[in-house]
């Protein structure tokens, strides 16, 4: 499957995180969309409708089986609509459209939960919790996190705090009282900090000793 993520005009108003990138490839959550879009559908190939300036590194394509708006951060019954799109169908909720397959002439209703679609820069922080959230369950749903060291604290559901393989907690305390902890693979919380989530700490990052971290915070690339 050829997904073809479109930056629907939010270049500039993105800006300036997306003058080096498309609108798919900004970081909010845990994840990218392309990231989310290749965890749903991993033989996807995956392109950008964005600047042409950003198109050497980012490709095009006129060929694409799915389009999808790039500010849409999919929840999982989103996911299963786009997915579920026929030819020529487009899927719309609430004045915005969501992904279509061919010329999308066909409206469709989505009618589940809303997801989160971003439209202004100050969108990344201020509704950083809820992507954090969705991409949490999306990521962990059917996993098992690694082992947790005994030399940690947990206050709260201990389920909601998932080490991917390689990550380094040791003496920490982690409150998911607020929200999900989410440790990347080859990340690393060093000892004495506190963390209260949600919080992701991505791939190969690192908190330093006695570090205090509150508010929904994703530290990575």
């Amino acid at each position: 499957m050829k997904i073809l993520l479109h930056d629907n005009g939010l270049h500039l108003r993105l800006a300036p995180l997306t003058l080096t990138r498309p609108v798919g490839d900004v970081r909010m959550g845990i994840l990218t969309n392309v990231e989310r879009w290749k965890l749903v559908e991993p033989e996807a190939e995956i392109y950008f409708e964005t600047e042409s300036y950003l198109n050497a590194k980012y490709p095009t394509t006129s060929e694409a089986d799915l389009v999808v708006n790039a500010a849409l951060i999919p929840n999982d019954e989103v996911i299963a609509a786009i997915l579920a799109l026929s030819d020529n169908e487009e899927l719309v909720a609430e004045n915005k459209w969501f992904a279509r397959k061919g010329t999308g002439a066909v409206k469709v209703n989505y009618t589940g939960e809303m997801p989160l679609v971003i439209s202004e820069r100050w969108h990344l922080f201020q509704k950083n919790e809820q992507a954090l959230q969705s991409d949490f369950s999306l990521l962990t749903a059917g996993r098992t996190s690694q082992a947790l060291s005994r030399t940690n604290t947990v206050i709260g559901d201990a389920s909601q705090v998932f080490l991917e393989e390689g990550a380094v907690v040791e003496a920490a305390i982690l409150n998911t009282t607020s929200g999900p902890i989410y440790i990347g693979k080859d990340a690393e919380i060093m000892e004495g900090s506190v963390i209260r989530g949600p919080f992701a700490l991505c791939e190969e990052a690192q908190v330093k000793l006695a570090t205090k971290v509150y508010g929904a915070t994703t530290v990575g690339p």
